[in-house]
């Protein structure tokens, strides 16, 4: 699997909540910060801008039907149709707070002319540095629906979200908005990483030839005991030059990096799998079980035998099976 596969497959997130909007023009919400969520907005009729103002900056994205937004890491941001209207607190709107395997809708009218129609929700995806990619992505990251757009697969994705919409009282249709919202999340990150340009991070990472080829070793091969001795030969620099590359792209040593990714690749078995704590520190590179426990509360807070219990407490099948076998 390349290594942007493997990213993608890495992510660890779960579509909350949710709940449909509807708005008589005019209208504006804010929604308030929240650190630790990926919030979404599927336009599924009408149209609508969301701004945010991340490091003081306005920044505005317009949304067309069928569009799909994530706003990353909690950010507060403001939808409207149009500008100027004082837009509506989190605490003017009913209650949202209702499990994925239901549908709440919201219906704001003072004018039931140019109706806004919104599937809204968000993803628990934890801190931003708990994964490359959710650090490295943008406070606005739109995919649209539009032919020719970067992603045509999301017109076909919003038109099952909205076929299921009508039915959403029937049983088990919660499930299927759920995994059609996961989807729609994975599309959308890599969409917009393949058409991405930046000077650093992990896109400018795979980018760059030498790195992104000591990247893909890393991730090919995150149990062997690599030095950067052995990163900068495969890759053909001295090991200072590859050091400097390295941490100016990606923002720490390699070691430091591999290291992450192991204990990602750790937790990700051990929720997703039937594997003790110790053949899962073997997996990942750890000849000694007390130093991968070490390693593991010390990037996580818990340990990885509290992660273990709480899955095997799960029931038979309910913990496995994730979206990849990410060491295979």
């Amino acid at each position: 699997m390349d290594v942007l596969g493997q990213l993608l497959a890495s992510l660890r997130f779960s579509a909350s909540t949710y709940f449909t909007a509807s708005f008589g023009t005019p209208w504006s919400v804010r929604v308030p910060s929240r650190p630790g969520l990926a919030r979404f907005h599927l336009l599924l009729a009408g149209k609508c801008s969301v701004v945010s103002e991340p490091d003081g900056l306005a920044q505005t994205m317009d949304m067309s039907q069928g569009d799909f937004v994530i706003v990353p890491h909690g950010r507060e941001h403001i939808m409207s149709d149009i500008a100027g209207r004082p837009p509506l607190q989190e605490h003017d709107i009913p209650e949202t707070d209702t499990p994925i395997n239901r549908i709440h809708d919201i219906e704001i009218f003072d004018d039931d002319r140019g109706v806004t129609r919104l599937l809204c929700g968000y993803f628990l995806t934890g801190e931003p540095g708990n994964h490359p990619l959710i650090e490295a992505l943008p406070p606005l990251l739109r995919v649209g629906a539009a032919a020719g757009s970067a992603s045509p697969h999301v017109r076909l994705l919003g038109d099952l979200v909205s076929s299921y919409l009508d039915q959403a009282r029937e049983p088990g249709i919660g499930v299927i908005l759920s995994r059609l919202a996961d989807i729609l999340f994975v599309e959308a990150v890599r969409s917009w990483a393949l058409s991405a340009t930046s000077d650093s991070g992990i896109l400018a990472a795979l980018a760059d030839r030498n790195i992104g080829r000591a990247l893909s070793i890393m991730h090919d091969a995150p149990f062997r005991r690599w030095t950067v001795e052995d990163l900068a030969r495969e890759t053909g620099q001295s090991r200072s030059a590859f050091a400097q590359r390295f941490q100016q792209l990606i923002g720490q040593p390699p070691i430091e990096y591999l290291t992450n990714w192991r204990l990602s690749l750790a937790k990700h078995r051990l929720e997703h799998g039937q594997h003790s704590v110790e053949q899962v520190a073997f997996e990942v590179g750890y000849e000694s079980q007390s130093a991968f426990i070490r390693a593991f509360r010390k990037r996580y807070g818990v340990s990885p035998g509290s992660i273990r219990r709480q899955m095997s407490g799960m029931g038979p099948g309910l913990g496995a099976g994730g979206p990849a076998q990410l060491l295979d």
